[in-house]
């Protein structure tokens, strides 16, 4: 995904035989690599996971530049999870600083504001759904990394 493409206003509706549904945006599995170098991901809605993203199946998201914004998950019945990005089975997101020449914002807001990815009912903005559990609802700048193997910067 490069400067200038964007992913916006999709929508997952909600149906019994898969109340989880997530990815609103885009949703990543079987061993899937999704490099993120610019654009825009906004304004999707997942029904309670991944508004913006889901990863899950082994596969990897990168980003070094774009904007992950306004995206939601939507679950009347219980807690949302990932409004902007959620992460599980043994996936990973990684998002490093913005190179040298980008014009990319590179910026993943947080649960407050007008850009905010938001989730329903009291869950987080970005969430990993395997080993110790963890959430954010902060606005990401810089590098991070949300993998098994990796807890730097995401406390």
């Amino acid at each position: 995904m490069n400067e200038g493409c964007e992913i916006s206003e999709n929508i997952i509706s909600y149906k019994i035989v898969d109340v989880y549904a997530g990815g609103g945006g885009i949703y990543v599995n079987n061993n899937g690599n999704v490099v993120m170098r610019g654009g825009t991901i906004t304004s999707n809605v997942g029904v309670s996971r991944g508004g913006g993203i889901h990863i899950t199946g082994n596969s990897t998201v990168n980003m070094t530049g774009g904007t992950i914004s306004k995206n939601s998950c939507v679950n009347s019945w219980s807690i949302s999870y990932g409004g902007g990005i959620y992460v599980t089975n043994g996936s990973s997101f990684i998002k490093r600083s913005i190179p040298s020449g980008s014009s990319s914002s590179g910026i993943i807001y947080g649960s407050t504001g007008e850009d905010a990815n938001i989730v329903s009912n009291g869950g987080s903005t970005i969430y990993r759904d395997f080993g110790t559990k963890k959430q954010r609802n902060s606005t990401l700048g810089g590098y991070d990394e949300i993998s098994t193997g990796n807890d730097e910067g995401w406390e």
